[in-house]
């Protein structure tokens, strides 16, 4: 039987999911640097118009614990499902534009913590926590998805990864998404497809 969650994912959730494994497989998971040197977050370039970097940092995977597939798995598995619970629920722009504000901050903050070397999904996977637990405030649904002791979980990893005790991990990239995340969803409340029975 099919998994309740990759029936729900949607186009843009599968997009994503796609484009995090072709990056990561066109660099090697980092072994390959000339091909890594395209797709980084380095401003003197974007600046020259290469705009991609702001964003393509997000699909870089590498080796975490000897082995680039936790790094891969662990980030996907929340995009997946958090991410294809909101593109179900929500008009189709939603989940578009709170990946690219929420993978523009935490790429950016990332930057001014580490330089460039930095990549991975779970900014953005922050991001969905966040949004998703300020609009769970309102919504049940997202109070059953996301329950509160759940939330505190990934703000307890959060922490732990700045005691560096689960080695060298985006802390700023989390920060930035789960900050953006809330931001988002207190600026821009859910906005659900007809028929969803989401509300209170």
């Amino acid at each position: 039987m099919q998994s309740p969650v990759l029936r729900r994912a949607g186009v843009f959730t599968w997009l994503i999911f796609a484009l995090c494994v072709l990056f990561t497989l066109l660099i090697r998971a980092g072994a390959k640097r000339e091909m890594l040197a395209y797709f980084v977050f380095y401003p003197p370039l974007m600046a020259e118009g290469e705009i991609w970097r702001l964003i393509t940092p997000t699909f870089l995977h590498f080796s975490f614990y000897g082995s680039v597939i936790i790094h891969l798995l662990f980030n996907s598995l929340i995009w997946l499902n958090l991410g294809g619970w909101i593109e179900y629920c929500e008009k189709a722009w939603r989940l578009p534009l709170l990946f690219l504000s929420t993978a523009l901050i935490s790429n950016t903050a990332a930057y001014f913590s580490y330089g460039v070397a930095f990549g991975g999904l779970s900014g953005v996977a922050y991001g969905l926590i966040g949004y998703l637990w300020w609009a769970g405030r309102r919504v049940v649904l997202y109070r059953m998805i996301l329950p509160t002791k759940m939330f505190y979980t990934f703000l307890a990893f959060l922490a732990l990864g700045y005691t560096g005790l689960i080695g060298n991990i985006a802390n700023s990239a989390h920060l930035g998404g789960l900050i953006a995340g809330i931001a988002f969803a207190a600026l821009l409340p859910p906005r659900f497809k007809p028929l969803t029975a989401a509300q209170d």
